[in-house]
C-alpha cells in the first residue's frame, strides 16, 4: 500500500532512517483507523478528526513521548501531502493538525563525584594562576567563588 510513497522518499534522497521510520509509522495508523471506524482504510476517507483522535490515542493509550507522537504525525503529514501532490486525494487532512508541545528538560544537577571533580579542577586552576599570573589571579578567584556558590 505504501510502496509508491517509499519509492518517492528514496527518489527524494531521504535518509534511510527517515524512510524506515515513515514505513513503520503508517501501518499502525491504518490498523487504528480500521479498528476505530469499522471500515477499510482509504486515504480519501481520512478526516482531520481522525488524525486528532489518533494523536490522542498515541498520547493517552500508547503513552508515547511528544517526540514519538510528532514523528508519527510527520509521517502521516508527508504521506498525505504526497497523495495530494499525486492527485489521489482532494484535500490534505493533516494540514491543520498541530504537533504535541514538547516540554523542555529541566537542568540536570551534578552528582557528588562530578561536583568534587569540578571543585578540584577549579582549585588546581586557581593555584596555577597564583603561581604563574600573580597580577591576574583575582579573576580566577572570582570564578572559583561563583562556581562554589552554585
Amino acid at each position: 500500500m505504501f510502496e509508491d510513497f517509499v519509492n518517492y522518499l528514496e527518489e527524494q534522497d531521504r535518509s534511510p532512517y527517515t524512510i524506515k521510520g515513515y514505513r513503520a509509522d503508517l501501518p499502525p495508523f491504518v490498523a487504528w483507523f480500521e479498528k476505530t471506524n469499522g471500515e477499510k482504510f482509504s486515504p480519501n476517507t481520512v478526516t482531520p478528526i481522525d488524525l486528532r483522535e489518533y494523536r490522542q490515542h498515541l498520547i493517552i493509550q500508547k503513552k508515547y513521548a511528544a517526540n514519538t507522537v510528532n514523528r508519527h504525525l510527520a509521517s502521516l503529514s508527508a504521506y498525505f501531502a504526497w497523495l495530494l501532490a499525486q492527485g489521489k486525494i482532494e484535500r490534505n487532512p493533516s494540514s491543520r493538525i498541530k504537533n504535541v508541545k514538547q516540554s523542555t528538560p529541566t537542568p540536570r544537577w551534578l552528582i557528588k563525584k562530578e561536583q568534587f571533580a569540578l571543585s578540584r579542577a577549579m582549585e588546581k586552576d586557581l593555584q596555577l594562576a597564583r603561581a604563574r599570573y600573580p597580577k591576574r589571579w583575582m579573576g580566577r578567584q572570582r570564578d572559583f567563588s561563583l562556581v562554589s556558590l552554585m
